[in-house]
């Protein structure tokens, strides 16, 4: 790259001007920017490559591929990775919104926080994608990463607003931002064509009108947009937009299942064949509520029909919101598992102490785990106010990792294993969602032990309640029911002196348990406490 290329912009706050730097450091003012200075003639590794102005555009951060910041006008110094060791290079620095901190971003995934801010999350995008760009949300309490392949990841509590990644690219994407509200961004390719979403405005790009010498888009700004003018006259009422993402879904203010009622929970078993995108025909037509898995491994199993089986669900039970559930497990020794738990909120895990790095990984990739498995629901156009974490198999593999091919979805430590379930949960109310754990009082304790997460006491779905007779109704027994202590925390597995209670949970549904007896469309019944 010559040294003269402009690599990253900045613009004032109020589109009033905005400043351009160089790969050699030159940082040039336009419109109202004010000149605060530029670290041309400081030595240092590396080339500059990013730049981020403070909110009252009194003053502006820059930052090197080896991870020098420097810091001019009001812009504070909190810190730098300039001793970290990133995947990839240093590509970008993002200042939080209030002025007090700021984000430090490398290509291969890493997101480092100084000052006020907090990183949620990172990683490299599908098949090792590098990111090309971030912002963060306007409360500064999440950001998106956006990739050269046209993926868009969110983390904290950015929404998820759409992607490019299933569009035949031009050319790779080389600029991303975010509207001022938070409710949309842009990406923007090498040869000028832009992609919008959310509330992002379209006003034109160069994809049709190609600058001649060509050119390669190396930033992009954004601009705060006044909304369009409403139209004068109207004769035919506008088409509703489509879009592949569901409605917000309103937080939970309590239980949302109907006491008494019964329902099912299918996951990818119930898929019409393995990776098909459709569902089995044999489901119920009707059904009082309905669970479904979203990913049966956190790092590789995502369920081909979901979208269908959300269908089915809707229509099945059309009073209730559908429950999704996370098959969950500790990292493998898989590659996937590597990747997806090397960095996280819990940091980087390779540059922590040794005794510091297995905890960092479990709860990266819990986190992540669960992230992914929100994302790809999402891009599904599905959604749900309940989140279930289903932990169970207490066939414990040796040592700190899972061993899927021999049935062991669990570490043999309790307090890693808490780390990935936390991870996982604190992913999950990152979005707002509540989350709940299925499994047994038998099972919980031999994966987790005594373990408690911290946040809100968690629902439970208590797997292995007495079956009760198809079509799982309770009707004609007497008062108080066959489930009605489980319900109450007071039964008990047979041969098990404790009660049906983990992890410091409350019941919301039971698992009706078989046995040997046929079980209807080949799933369980569940019931709502």
């Amino acid at each position: 790259m010559a040294r003269t290329a402009v690599v990253a912009a900045a613009e004032e706050p109020g589109g009033g001007g905005y400043w351009l730097l160089t790969a050699a450091g030159n940082v040039f003012n336009f419109g109202s920017a004010v000149d605060w200075g530029t670290p041309i003639h400081l030595h240092h590794s590396g080339t500059w490559v990013g730049i981020a102005a403070t909110p009252d555009g009194a003053g502006f951060l820059v930052v090197t591929t080896t991870g020098s910041v420097q810091h001019y006008g009001n812009a504070p110094f909190c810190g730098s990775p300039v001793h970290e060791t990133p995947r990839g290079h240093i590509g970008g620095i993002v200042d939080s919104p209030d002025g007090n901190g700021y984000w430090v971003w490398s290509t291969g995934g890493d997101v480092y926080a100084y000052g006020d801010v907090r990183a949620y999350g990172g990683g490299p995008g599908p098949h090792g994608s590098p990111i090309i760009g971030m912002a963060a949300t306007p409360d500064g309490r999440g950001y998106w990463l956006a990739y050269a392949d046209g993926s868009v990841r969110q983390f904290g509590d950015a929404p998820f607003h759409g992607s490019a990644v299933h569009v035949r690219l031009a050319a790779p994407i080389a600029g991303f931002g975010a509207t001022p509200d938070g409710g949309g961004y842009y990406l923007v390719g090498q040869t000028g064509r832009f992609y919008q979403f959310g509330d992002a405005h379209f006003s034109g790009s160069l994809a049709k009108t190609p600058p001649k010498p060509p050119v390669r888009v190396a930033v992009l700004l954004v601009a705060a947009l006044p909304p369009a003018p409403p139209p004068t006259t109207t004769t035919t009422p506008p088409s509703p937009p489509t879009t592949t993402l569901p409605p917000p879904v309103p937080p939970l203010t309590g239980d949302p299942y109907l006491h008494g009622s019964f329902g099912a929970d299918i996951s990818d078993f119930q898929c019409a064949k393995p990776g098909s995108a459709s569902a089995m025909a044999k489901l119920p037509a009707q059904t009082g509520f309905a669970v479904v898995q979203v990913v049966g491994w956190l790092d590789s199993s995502v369920n081909s029909c979901l979208a269908a089986e959300v269908a089915w669900a809707l229509a099945a039970a059309p009073e209730n919101p559908v429950s999704l559930y996370i098959f969950m497990n500790s990292p493998g020794k898989n590659a996937n598992a590597a990747t997806q738990s090397a960095t996280g909120p819990a940091g980087t895990c390779a540059t922590l102490v040794a005794s510091a790095q297995a905890p960092c990984r479990a709860y990266n990739y819990g986190y992540n785990g669960a992230a992914n498995a929100y994302t790809d629901a999402s891009t599904q156009g599905v959604a749900s106010p309940l989140w279930w974490l289903d932990i169970e198999n207490a066939s414990l593999a040796p040592g700190q990792y899972s061993n899927f091919n021999a049935g062991q979805y669990w570490s043999s430590s309790t307090t890693l294993n808490d780390r990935t379930i936390q991870g996982a949960i604190d992913a999950l109310r990152s979005q707002g969602a509540t989350v709940g754990i299925y499994s047994t009082s038998l099972q919980y304790p031999k994966i987790a032990g005594t373990y408690v997460p911290s946040g809100p006491q968690l629902p439970l779905w208590i797997a292995g309640a007495p079956w009760t007779s198809p079509p799982y109704t309770e009707s004609g027994l007497p008062s108080p029911t066959v489930l009605a202590s489980w319900c109450a925390g007071s039964a008990h597995y047979s041969g098990d002196k404790g009660n049906d209670l983990f992890a410091g949970g409350v019941p919301w549904l039971l698992q009706e348990t078989p046995g040997n007896l046929p079980s209807p469309y080949g799933i369980d019944p569940d019931y709502a406490c």
